[in-house]
Formats: structure tokens, sequence, C-alpha cells
């Protein structure tokens, strides 16, 4: 069994333990459908984040994120520094579906420094780990309509974003191979002031489990760039 993995920018705060397959309920609208999304780049990207604490603005450190579509998988890179801490995913997903094929990872500069490899295949995830405590590993089953936590905020690009119906999912978590019952919901436009300028975006809400809840903002132009992230603790806002 792994031992929790506590990763500075995930997306969700997972309580669970790695050999935790249950997704714990929710109270979801009564008119919901199933997440859709569809590529939304244009070719390779490259975006520059901000870190910065929610109460005070203050700076907490920098995100690069880079895309790069390909015929067989799209590659979503982050790099995240805070501090002396690294943090490092590879995301790979299929082209078109945008659902997750591999995710590799990497923390270092920590006294928890760790890396894994999580792959996905015939509605399982496989889970191999290099951490403090030794090797780990596990093999979870997950969900037909399951998505990477860790691609999350790249692919939510490609929602239909005229549409305000709340699309459900599951979000999996593969550092500690959990799995999320999750809802995101589209709200009208807002001008949203950041350092690279000042957007009109939409505001998706994201509730997971019922617990965390968080919002992202998307340009409106295409190809929908991340103009803002803000996970209740701290706030991602684009540089360039």
């Amino acid at each position: 069994m792994f031992q929790k993995i506590i990763l500075a920018v995930i997306v969700v705060v997972v309580v669970a333990g790695c050999s935790s397959n249950a997704a714990p309920t929710m109270s979801t609208p009564s008119s919901t459908t199933p997440l859709k999304v569809t590529p939304p780049w244009k070719g390779n990207e490259h975006f520059e984040y901000n870190i910065v604490k929610d109460s005070d603005n203050s700076a907490v450190g920098t995100g690069v994120v880079d895309v790069q579509p390909a015929g067989d998988a799209t590659t979503i890179e982050q790099r995240y520094q805070f501090g002396q801490v690294t943090q490092h995913f590879i995301v790979k997903v299929d082209p078109q579906t945008l659902k997750p094929i591999v995710n590799t990872q990497e923390l270092t500069g920590s006294p928890n420094d760790y890396s894994l490899t999580a792959t996905y295949a015939e509605n399982k995830l496989t889970v191999t780990a290099k951490t403090a405590q030794g090797d780990k590993s596990t093999t979870i089953e997950v969900a037909p309509d399951a998505y990477d936590n860790d691609s999350l905020l790249a692919i939510l690009r490609g929602l239909p974003f005229t549409v305000r119906t709340p699309a459900t999912f599951m979000n999996v978590v593969s550092a500690n191979a959990t799995q999320i019952k999750s809802t995101v919901t589209i709200s009208d436009t807002e001008s949203v002031t950041v350092p690279a300028g000042t957007f009109n975006t939409y505001p998706v809400a994201m509730n997971f489990g019922g617990v965390q809840k968080q919002t992202v903002w998307y340009e409106v132009a295409d190809p929908h760039r991340m103009i803002k992230y803000d996970n209740g603790t701290t706030q991602f806002v684009l540089v360039k």
C-alpha cells in the first residue's frame, strides 16, 4: 500500500489512502450529462504562471505548462517550482478523447521526494513509485468515464462552453490511486485581470466528491487558454 503522497499543486486534496477504490457519495444536480471534451489546441503550446496565495496575493512559486499534440498521444507537461522544491508531471492522453494513457511525475528538493509512473489500460490503473519509504505498487479498477487529475486543467479547455448543464466524470488521482466522482459547471462570462492582461473568460466550477470546490477561468477566445485557477488556497495566474 502507498502512503499518501502530498502534491503541492494537485487539483484535489485527497484524504484516502492509495488502496481505496471507493468513490465518495456526493450531491449531484438533478440534471447532469457525462463529461465530454475535445482537443482545444491548434499546435504546440507554452504557458507560464505565477502561483500566489489567496489570502494576500504573496508569491508562492511559478509554473510552466507545455502541450505537444501528436498522432499517437498528446503530451501535457507541467513544471512547478516552490523555492527549492520542484514538481514535474508528464501526462500523455489520447489525442482525440483526451482520456489518460500514462502519467509520470517526480517531486525533488523535499524530505518526501518521490517518482512514479501510472499506466492506464483496459479500465485499470497500475501505479509504481519510488518513495522515501521504499518502492510501492498497486493496481485498481477505474471507471470508464475516468480522467487523470494531473491533466484536468488542460483538458477542460475542451469543454463545450456554451452548455450550462453540469457534467460528471470520475477524477483519478494517480499519486494516491483514488478516484472521486466529480462535476464541472460552466458559468456566464466574466472579465479577469492577470499579469498577462485582461481577458473575457468562462468560469468553470469544479466539485470533487461534494467536498472540494475549486474554480478555473478559461479564455472565451480559442484555444481557451487557462487564465486563472483558484484551488481555495492558491491561485495560478497567467503571465504569458
